[in-house]
């Protein structure tokens, strides 16, 4: 038996992201919402299999263990400093909290300080409209004013010519340079690792050498100095 359990893969902590902002809630109560994708599949085999957590969420159990890991993935205090979020799929949940605190410091701040709050674009992909995560909440966001724009990139969208995140980064990489360069916004990504994370990234350094006239060693050293300065976050998975 225990060279059984010796051979038993460790089973990992999953972390999720907080959707909801503790200043969107009662001094009484806390309620703390997840987003998360059900993995379910179907082996070659034909046995039905799902993911460990996500299955286990879908069992709706009335008690939950859970643990808060400390994050430098969060909202800037400095209102006047525009932020980008990049997001694809699920990656979107923390701008849900990050836009709610956003309207929490919008209503502290005075009459003055509400003109100089920086910019807020999203940039997010999913394969189409009907997939857009909260779409109603971000365009409430846009029109209550704590979002500026909202760019999306459809990868399935039969209509038009597939688009990821990182297109839409070069499309409009003029105005970003300039809010990444002079303006210090701090650019927030998160998804998934393997394809968005790595394509973001070397999207950002084609930017920074084609708008900043860099060499791609110098763009490398300005992307390493932004994420020192933790002006370039990363949450992916």
């Amino acid at each position: 038996m225990e060279d059984f359990v010796n051979c038993i893969e460790f089973i990992y902590p999953r972390y999720y992201s907080i959707v909801s902002s503790i200043s969107n809630e009662s001094l009484d109560k806390i309620d703390c919402t997840l987003l998360f994708k059900y993995i379910n599949f179907t082996t070659p085999k034909g046995l039905s299999r799902s993911g460990l957590s996500t299955g286990y969420f879908m069992t709706f159990p009335e008690q939950m263990k859970i643990f808060i890991s400390k994050s430098k993935f969060h909202l800037i205090k400095f209102v006047d400093r525009p932020i980008i979020m990049i997001a694809n799929g699920t990656g979107i949940a923390p701008y849900v909290g990050f836009l709610e605190e956003r309207i929490a410091q919008y209503n502290r701040a005075g009459v003055k300080r509400k003109n100089k709050f920086g910019e807020a674009i999203l940039i997010y992909g999913c394969y189409g409209n009907e997939f857009f995560l909260y779409k109603e909440k971000f365009d409430q966001f846009k029109k209550i004013g704590v979002l500026s724009q909202i760019i999306t990139a459809f990868s399935r969208d039969g209509m038009n010519q597939k688009e990821y995140v990182q297109d839409k980064l070069l499309q409009h990489k003029v105005h970003l340079f300039d809010l990444v360069s002079r303006q210090h916004a701090v650019v927030y990504i998160c998804g998934d690792s393997h394809g968005m994370g790595k394509g973001v990234r070397e999207k950002w350094l084609e930017i920074f050498q084609q708008e900043g006239q860099m060499s791609y060693q110098q763009s490398l050293t300005f992307l390493n100095r932004l994420i020192e300065d933790k002006q370039y976050l990363e949450d992916i998975y």
